[in-house]
């Protein structure tokens, strides 16, 4: 999900919601408002609306309460929380310490569909106090105890990442004692409920009723992704916290001289499947070049510009040491929207390549041979070594001589 909209903290908690929980709000206050309770009551349209959309952020009050169950206890036991947000499926907490233990893992999750039934039963409670002559709050409050009480258990059925997969994972965790195989294991039963209801999704659209059809495959199409996403970030957590980039990176790299026409660039690089090439003069990067810089330029002036002219230029670029740690390299390159990260020796000469295809390679590697992958290299590399010699070089010799600094 994208950055969210904040509306207000709540004990040093942000709240926000995503776009898409607004038309989430909409839908629920057509459908309240369409119902036959109200219409046929004496309510005008202008009332039933505001009945309508008062009883809607009643609901939501209870999901936030939900999520803020969750958070409340994470901060109880010593766990940082950023922020929650609601959105078109629900809401979710951010809670960005794992927890510690499968109790502390069971504990955090089930507070929130336990407060779901308290809510629920709170307004059963009142439902049955006021009695039907309540009319319309009568019916408000049955609805609303029915649609907590649906919650609750929704939440509890054992599809990572919903509650009750959560719930399955510390059973798991507390059993095998491995938190990385209560993960994987919740992760694939979470997977086998997000194809189940996707498959029946598509039946129940095939069979006429379209709306629910869509509705529930979405919803299966929803745990299949969230499952496997939180599974690549359990595998990141399990491998990638301390290895260094010089272990995973791509070389020996091609790389590509600045003042090359861009028809050798493509017919030498793009079309042999290279994703990004990096320009290097003297062993110094200047720059990285994509397809889509290329893509830009009209065929007819492939053979006059340059490679210089349409490159993201170093000054725009993060980079990486060898010795840096291979996590945070990842989440700078996912958050600069880069296709690959260059990386650089001590001297600061181009060496190697990051990009994901990597990472993903070697997390392949870890899960088929486990701790039995070298975490170091047998050999070592020949990498680059500066220019020896009793003069200063200038590393951008040929395109800063004509072009000047860059940033």
């Amino acid at each position: 999900m994208g950055k969210g909209i904040k509306i207000m903290k709540i004990g040093g908690i942000r709240i926000e919601v995503d776009v898409s929980w607004f038309f989430l709000l909409g839908f629920f206050v057509l459908i309240i408002a369409d119902s036959s309770v109200l219409q046929e009551s004496n309510l005008n349209g202008g009332l039933i609306f505001l009945t309508a959309l008062a009883i809607t952020l009643i609901f939501f009050a209870g999901l936030l309460l939900h999520e803020l169950a969750h958070t409340w206890v994470a901060r109880l036991r010593g766990l940082e929380v950023d922020n929650i947000r609601l959105f078109f499926l629900g809401g979710v907490s951010n809670i960005k310490s794992e927890p510690r233990t499968p109790f502390e893992e069971f504990i955090i999750t089930i507070v929130g569909p336990l407060t779901s039934a308290l809510l629920g039963g709170l307004f059963l409670l009142v439902n049955l106090a006021v009695g039907a002559q309540a009319g319309v709050f009568y019916w408000a409050t049955g609805y609303l105890a029915f649609i907590n009480l649906i919650i609750a258990a929704f939440n509890m059925i054992p599809a990572f990442p919903l509650d009750g997969g959560h719930v399955l994972k510390s059973v798991i965790w507390a059993i095998t004692k491995d938190n990385f195989k209560a993960m994987r294991s919740a992760s694939l039963v979470g997977q086998g409920f997000g194809f189940i209801s996707l498959a029946g999704g598509v039946f129940i659209a095939l069979n006429g009723d379209i709306f629910d059809g869509i509705l529930l495959a979405f919803f299966g199409w929803y745990l299949i992704s969230a499952a496997r996403r939180s599974y690549l970030q359990a595998l990141g957590e399990k491998y990638l916290k301390n290895v260094a980039v010089e272990q995973v990176m791509s070389r020996p790299f091609a790389v590509i001289q600045p003042e090359a026409p861009i028809n050798q660039l493509v017919f030498e690089f793009f079309m042999r499947g290279f994703k990004v090439v990096p320009v290097v003069e003297n062993g110094y990067l200047l720059g990285l070049v994509t397809n889509n810089e290329i893509s830009k330029i009209p065929k007819a002036d492939w053979v006059n510009r340059r490679v210089m002219d349409v490159m993201k230029r170093r000054g725009s670029l993060e980079v990486a040491q060898l010795e840096d740690n291979l996590e945070e390299t990842i989440k700078k390159l996912l958050l600069n929207g880069q296709p690959a990260m260059p990386v650089l020796n001590a001297e600061r000469l181009f060496v190697g390549l990051l990009n994901p295809e990597d990472v993903g390679r070697y997390l392949r590697m870890r899960i088929q041979y486990g701790d039995k992958l070298p975490t170091s290299q047998p050999g070592g590399w020949n990498y680059p070594q500066p220019p020896q010699n009793n003069q200063p070089q200038n590393p951008y010799s040929g395109y800063l001589n004509e072009h000047g600094p860059q940033g």
